[in-house]
């Protein structure tokens, strides 16, 4: 979320705009906001009613993958909170999830709403670079019609 809001403005200027969707709570949203500014447009789907519209599903996941998640987790949040003095979310949207965790989906969509490209990632993979994304918006910058 961080690196796509540093480079929101690049995404503005290649004609695009980023809507992260994620299924925490708006209070878990609020939350975490306070301690960390995005730029970028934020839609919390705590039922997950669009997750599912998009054809994504949870994943079961080993307890040593959930193990490592909760470690990893309270280890970036102590230190964001020893280092910066922030406060992430608590482990809610985690002990909802219990043994299933979200994928994700990346989708780019023209103007009227279509989309052009799909790639679903886990819930533990790696996500496209800015640079990688601001690929897949070439060919809809060459479609568009010119401003000048």
């Amino acid at each position: 979320m961080a690196r796509l809001s540093q480079a929101y403005a690049q995404f503005q200027a290649s004609g695009a705009e980023i809507l992260q969707i994620t299924i925490n709570t708006v209070d878990e949203a609020n939350l975490y906001f306070r301690s960390y500014r995005l730029a970028t447009p934020y839609l919390c789907d705590p039922d997950a009613r669009v997750h599912l519209r998009y054809g994504l599903s949870p994943e079961r996941q080993t307890v040593g993958a959930v193990a490592e998640n909760w470690v990893t987790s309270i280890a970036m949040n102590s230190k964001d909170l020893l280092m910066h003095g922030q406060k992430a979310p608590g482990p809610g949207p985690a002990v909802r999830m219990g043994m299933n965790q979200w994928s994700q989906l990346i989708v780019v969509a023209d103007r009227a709403g279509v989309v052009r490209d799909a790639q679903r990632i886990g819930p533990f993979d790696t996500l496209p670079t800015v640079a990688e994304l601001l690929v897949r918006l070439e060919p809809l910058r060459a479609e568009s019609p010119s401003t000048a």
